[in-house]
């Protein structure tokens, strides 16, 4: 994938269930001079709710994408609804997939037409330049 390869992308490894403190991404993200994330993916109540929980206690700011993170959900247990109680309340923001793309498009100084974007939306997401942009912020 080009994006993965754009001398810009950060991968880290190995992955763990639980926060980054298994790896150097604090260190790497401080390397570049980015301070704050856009946080998605699987097992919202246990990976994503970690990995924001540990860099928020490490200084970033952190923005969950709710519709691209996903969770199990067991009879009487809902995991994403678990885990978002604590985004609304930990995270900087909680941001949809079709407003992560305005954010991020209108912070590259893009115009973007979000219907049906959801399946596209991060495809090509340049942290670096979106994070020189600004800061997000609870309701912008």
């Amino acid at each position: 994938k080009p994006y993965i390869e754009d001398g810009e992308t950060i991968i880290v490894g190995p992955h763990k269930v639980y926060g980054p403190e298994s790896n150097d991404l604090a260190l790497q993200l401080r390397k570049r001079g980015i301070n704050q994330i856009v946080l998605a993916g699987m097992s919202a109540n246990l990976c994503v709710e970690s990995h924001m929980r540990d860099l928020i206690e490490d200084g970033f700011e952190v923005v969950v994408v709710s519709d691209a993170t996903a969770a199990a959900k067991l009879p009487g247990y809902d995991g994403f609804e678990a885990a978002f109680v604590n985004y609304r309340m930990i995270a900087s923001d909680v941001w949809s997939t079709d407003e992560a793309v305005e954010k991020i498009a209108a912070a590259r100084g893009e115009l973007v037409n979000v219907s049906g974007a959801s399946d596209i939306a991060l495809a090509g997401f340049d942290p670096v330049s979106f994070f020189k942009g600004g800061a997000p912020k609870n309701g912008s």
